[in-house]
């Protein structure tokens, strides 16, 4: 059906579409999101069991910020030392375009709420690049900048 692969498309090409394209992904994508699953008789990539270490993404909210560090707040546990990546529009060179960038941060402290069931965590960046902490300053000066007014 032309018009729901376009439909498909228009919702965010960027999730099936690969560039340089890959014929093998993008059949691979098309099939499992008009299908709902991964279809072992039109299987286009290798596939193999293992039993390694992965994180999984937490939501959180981000309420404090300086070039050093962050603190967050989410409803799901945190553990002292524990790496994250931290996905924010705040990260982000582009400041009109909708854009997340990343920085890499380690846990140092944790408050828990109980009335709230909210983790309050304190990250310190790890290996944040010049361009990373210009971009954090200017975000800083931005904020500071508007609660002037």
């Amino acid at each position: 059906d032309t018009q729901k692969i376009f439909q498909f498309i228009d919702a965010g090409w960027k999730d099936y579409v690969f560039l340089p394209p890959d014929r093998a992904m993008i059949i691979e994508k098309f099939w499992m999101h008009t299908t709902g699953k991964r279809s072992g008789d039109i299987r286009q990539v290798y596939t193999l069991n293992v039993r390694e270490r992965a994180s999984l993404a937490k939501t959180a909210e981000l309420i404090e910020l300086s070039e050093f560090d962050c603190k967050l707040k989410s409803q799901f546990e945190i553990k002292m030392g524990e790496l994250f990546l931290i996905y924010s529009k705040i990260f982000s060179m582009d400041d009109a375009a909708d854009v997340e960038s990343n920085i890499l941060a380690r846990c140092y402290q944790i408050q828990y709420d109980k009335q709230q069931n909210q983790y309050t965590a304190s990250f310190y960046f790890i290996g944040s690049s010049d361009e990373q902490l210009r971009i954090i300053r200017n975000s800083l000066r931005r904020s500071y900048a508007i609660n002037k007014r």
